[in-house]
């Protein structure tokens, strides 16, 4: 289940059409059979309409971080870390959060040509197949976009390990950059790479 939240989608991607034939986003897991208790109490009883805006989000966003993100914050150790790194994190200050991911959601795209047949899942190079010359952005802020993915608590754990032990914050970063770049390298495209460059903040809600 994956919830987003943002700005009107029409204001929005008015905005980024003028310059932009392909708009993408990420999304930030939580774990869903405590997140949903907390966006649950959030619902207007009257309306039955979840209305909340993308900072007051991040409040529970934050308390309930799923696994699979808190062991791909590369400079934050724990014990838990992963051998597969389609997202990486990095903390930046209490208040911030940084991404880079691999795989980008296509929230809305203009095609230039049709496909006979589908070569690849939508967020390995269906973007590239549809739109060979699309001009492309990422919603990199998530004051603009919050699209937050409920998931079961042990989803995706099969990629995760206890995490090695580096004597020092520096070895730790030099192992998991050799690390990445090995395994992104057997299975990125062009268009992982792409969507890779680009940076996506998440701001936590401040009292």
């Amino acid at each position: 289940m994956a919830v987003p939240v943002c700005k009107p989608f029409a204001d929005l991607f008015t905005v980024y059409a003028r310059s932009y034939t392909i708009i993408t986003a990420q999304s930030m897991r939580v774990i869903d059979h405590s997140a949903r208790v907390t966006l649950r109490e959030a619902v207007d009883k009257n309306s039955n309409v979840l209305a909340i805006q993308p900072r007051e989000l991040m409040r529970p966003v934050n308390q309930h971080l799923h696994a699979t993100i808190t062991a791909r914050i590369i400079n934050e150790p724990s014990i838990v870390d992963s051998f597969y790194h389609h997202q990486i994190f990095w903390r930046i200050s209490d208040d911030c959060l940084a991404m880079r991911a691999f795989m980008l959601h296509p929230l809305c795209f203009r095609i230039e040509q049709v496909m006979e047949k589908v070569l690849c899942p939508v967020d390995y190079g269906f973007i590239t197949e549809c739109c060979p010359n699309g001009r492309f952005c990422v919603l990199d802020d998530s004051d603009d976009c919050l699209i937050v993915e409920l998931q079961d608590w042990n989803s995706e754990s099969n990629l995760l390990r206890l995490a090695p032990q580096d004597r020092t914050p520096t070895r730790r970063l030099a192992r998991l950059e050799r690390e990445i770049a090995a395994n992104a390298a057997t299975w990125t495209t062009a268009e992982h790479r792409r969507s890779a460059a680009r940076t996506i903040y998440y701001p936590r809600h401040v009292q």
